[in-house]
This record gives C-alpha cells, structure tokens and sequence, in this order.
C-alpha cells in the first residue's frame, strides 16, 4: 500500500466551523423562547459536543510531535475529538493509519 502524504487540515476554515463559533451561544440563549415548545428542553450534552468539535484539529487546542524513526523527520499532528459525527475526526486521523503515512521534511 502506497503512503499518503500527510496534509494538515484547516477545521476553523470550514463553514460549519464558522457558524458553530459565531452563532451556537445565539440559539442557545434563544432556545427557550422560540424552540422549547415545539423542539423540547435544551439537552446539555450538546454543550459539550459543539466545545470538543471547535477544539478539534485546532493546534492551540493540542498536538502531538511525530518523527519518523528512519529519517528523523518531524511534523506536528493537530489533536482531534474522535467524535462520530465530526468530519475532520473520521478522516483517517487517530484510527491507526499514522503508521503508513509517508513522512515530508518541512
């Protein structure tokens, strides 16, 4: 099998990231005047799904430093949340394929 050249992802770039960051807080501030009755209560865990996919793939949030044991060649690999629904999580980051990635020096 042919290793992937690895590509740092921008996930504060995308436009679900975007509306996350910029609108979340509004709609939960609203929810109970114009959602509760026809949706139902706010759900906490929401909170904590939105807080770790903004976090994902973000390199102030974490990462970690990979060399490559032949060549000595780094790079840095963003931490990412590893939740089902997140897009950049289930891109092949954390799932094991680290270790047929072919390593680029900067």
């Amino acid at each position: 099998m042919e290793a992937a050249a690895y590509r740092a992802r921008r996930p504060a770039e995308t436009p679900l990231y975007a509306l996350l960051e910029s609108l979340y807080e509004t709609v939960k501030g609203a929810w109970e005047d114009l959602f509760e009755r026809r949706y139902g209560f706010w759900r906490g865990l929401l909170d904590g799904v939105v807080a770790r996919y903004l976090d994902c793939g973000v390199f102030e949030r974490g990462f970690a430093r990979i060399r490559c044991p032949d060549c000595a060649a780094e790079y840095l690999l963003a931490l990412f949340c590893k939740g089902r629904g997140c897009p950049d999580a289930g891109q092949g980051n954390g799932d094991g394929t680290l270790r047929t990635m072919k390593f680029v020096p900067r």
